[in-house]
């Protein structure tokens, strides 16, 4: 019991650790490094978010970034963001294949 118990611990640091290393590289490729941004970009700190990991909520630091005094929206965060369900997935994937009486 205690190994799954050390296991989950250690796989919520992964996950988190990932989440965070995806989204800091990510304002990286958009706007350059922390300290030598390409022209218009700025690097506007941090905010608090949550994003969705293996059907978990995680709390997460989202970089902010503006281009030319404009927030840009990182993608990877607005894709981890959307909550899908199984039963979304089911209604949106599946029930329009299925065939329909008249």
């Amino acid at each position: 019991m205690e190994a799954k118990t050390n296991f989950d611990g250690i796989f919520a640091t992964l996950k988190s650790e990932l989440v965070h290393y995806l989204l800091f590289s990510e304002r990286e490729l958009l706007a350059g490094p922390k300290y030598a941004t390409r022209e218009g970009f700025s690097n506007w700190g941090f905010q608090e978010g949550s994003v969705y990991v293996a059907g978990e909520r995680l709390k997460v630091k989202k970089p902010r970034l503006r281009n030319k005094g404009k927030e840009i929206s990182l993608p990877i965060y607005s894709a981890l963001t959307f909550h899908k369900s199984p039963a979304q997935g089911i209604e949106r994937d599946l029930l329009p294949q299925l065939p329909r009486s008249a």
